[in-house]
């Protein structure tokens, strides 16, 4: 038997392939169709998110937050090591964490213990929230960590003339 092929010239007729050809079109639109939401879930994070300094610029509600002596809280999630650090407000911290798809968790939180004039309460805030974390996603530039209460990062740039604070 034969069909015509969508395409051919008029008149021109394609053999049957015993109703293969369907089923491997189908075939091929599935396949690529996974392959679109495999490449959407990873622009969906976007940003490369691990081995880079951040900088939290919202802590829930709190916009800019700073530590002691106006210094800013930062991040850092180290790939080879799969540990998190950086300043919380008075203290260095430091933390195992998990990513897998768009979940990030945090393990046990180490602090160092410097009495700090201020700055306090904006680390217990923050390594309170940093605790809760369950779910990331980084975009146009930003990382925001989502949990009990959400902090949302932008990645650190030193001031010029400034030594890495």
């Amino acid at each position: 038997m034969k069909r015509a092929w969508i395409g051919a010239p008029p008149g021109e007729a394609v053999p049957d392939r015993g109703g293969r050809l369907v089923p491997t079109v189908c075939a091929a639109i599935l396949l690529a169709a996974l392959g679109c939401a495999h490449r959407s879930k990873a622009a969906a994070v976007g940003t490369p998110v691990t081995d880079r300094d951040w900088v939290v610029i919202a802590l829930g509600v709190r916009s800019h937050p700073v530590g002691s002596d106006g210094r800013r809280i930062t991040l850092r999630l180290d790939s080879a090591t799969s540990r998190a650090s950086g300043f919380a407000g008075c203290n260095q911290y430091t933390a195992p964490y998990r990513i897998a798809g768009d979940t990030l968790t945090f393990g046990a939180i180490a602090a160092t213990r410097m009495a700090c004039a201020d700055g306090d309460e904006v680390e217990q805030s923050f390594l309170t929230a940093l605790s809760a974390v369950r779910t990331y996603h980084a975009s146009d530039g930003e990382l925001t960590l989502d949990g009990a209460t959400s902090i949302r990062f932008q990645p650190y740039v030193p001031d010029r003339g400034s030594a890495v604070r």
